[in-house]
């Protein structure tokens, strides 16, 4: 999703400020607030009256500090605040049930904003960049946290997303920079694309059982990264979903996976990986260059292993069950490699002779390694 540019052309700004000044009760030339203290903040509208939907109108001045919001509004509408560098504070009142698509986006110095207890929808964008927002506590009743919503939030530590939470979009805490504490509800049902890549500060994580996927890069450079926990619903995990999480060091695969996606750990410091019986495909750079990974049991169903699955790895020894089908080009390219264990099998499906020359280039061994080579019926 594209971001939306927030200046409008010279022309049209200036009929519409001078008419939202009109609106607001401003004249040119007056200072918002009216306080004389140097301190530019935002008049409240009057408050509207009642009716199914109230939208705020946009504030004139994009100079002001704070701002508060009247009662009785209901949404504040996309762009509102958007690119409104100095703003440091709004309130928002409990009519309040939408936030739109980057109504705060770029808001640089705001600090704090409480959300309303009637807040149901925090759309796309709506915090991003809001690079010295540090607390943010979400009401209960919220229902959708919209797509990179608190993307680059670097000042943000903790999130909890209350259970009432049903939609979370991809990126929404994406590069949160300090955020060192994360808990999600099972009700969302997927960890989404990209939710906590690059939270460089994260360093444990909990999936709670109900979840059913873990979305592409969702935990991509998270390089304090220690633990994940992965309870057996979820079935799906994709590509590059922890990849560069440097100091990552086991993890278990859920029983019911019979593939590992492909770049899922590549880079990341895993030294210990527990497959499921059931794997039958490792994908193309799983493992690569997992310099901690010396030896992995993967079960005596596997079928395939793809290209480069193990390359730059720091694999010592492997054994082959006799259901390998394909080894791909350098899946094998570890300097390390003392052993392989393979199965007959596997050479005739291929038509491999038991020589080593042939072993070589078969598994495309790098240049000087000569492994162990054993060859089980």
């Amino acid at each position: 999703m594209k971001k939306s540019f927030c200046i409008l052309p010279a022309i049209l700004a200036a009929v519409v400020f001078m008419f939202t000044l009109t609106s607001c009760g401003l004249v040119p030339g007056s200072t918002p607030g009216g306080n004389g203290s140097g301190n530019r903040t935002g008049n409240p509208q009057e408050t509207p009256e009642a009716g199914d939907e109230v939208v705020l109108e946009k504030p004139a001045d994009d100079t002001i500090e704070t701002f508060t919001v009247p009662d009785g509004v209901t949404v504040i509408p996309n762009y509102a605040f958007c690119d409104f560098r100095n703003l440091k504070e709004v309130t928002l009142p409990d009519s309040v049930t939408e936030i739109g698509e980057q109504a705060f986006y770029q808001c640089r110095a705001l600090e704090k904003i409480t959300f309303p207890a009637g807040l149901k929808k925090i759309d796309a964008f709506a915090f991003d960049c809001c690079v010295s927002l540090k607390e943010v506590v979400f009401p209960e009743g919220l229902e959708e946290i919209g797509p990179s919503a608190f993307e680059g939030c670097d000042g943000i530590t903790e999130i909890i997303v209350p259970a009432s939470v049903k939609t979370l979009g991809l990126k929404a805490f994406s590069r949160c920079h300090s955020l060192t504490k994360a808990v999600i509800p099972a009700s969302v049902g997927i960890i989404p694309e990209g939710l906590f890549e690059y939270c460089k500060a994260l360093t444990d994580f909990t999936v709670p059982d109900g979840i059913t996927e873990i979305g592409y890069g969702a935990f991509l450079a998270c390089e304090s990264l220690k633990t994940v926990n992965i309870p057996d619903s979820v079935t799906v995990i994709g590509e590059q979903a922890f990849a560069s999480c440097d100091v990552l060091e086991s993890i278990t695969i859920p029983a019911g996976f019979t593939a590992v996606p492909k770049g899922c750990f590549q880079y990341s410091g895993v030294s210990e990986v527990v497959l499921p019986d059931g794997i039958v495909e490792i994908g193309d750079r799983a493992f690569y260059s997992c310099k901690n990974l010396k030896t992995l049991a993967v079960g005596d169903k596997l079928q395939k292993i793809g290209y480069q699955s193990f390359l730059g790895a720091g694999l010592e020894e492997i054994e082959l069950p006799g259901t390998l089908e394909t080894v791909d080009e350098q899946a094998l390219y570890c300097q390390n490699l003392k052993k392989v264990t393979v199965s007959r099998k596997t050479l005739e499906k291929n038509s491999v002779g038991e020589d080593f020359a042939s072993l070589k280039e078969f598994f495309d061994f790098p240049y000087g390694v000569t492994p162990e080579i054993v060859i089980t019926d």
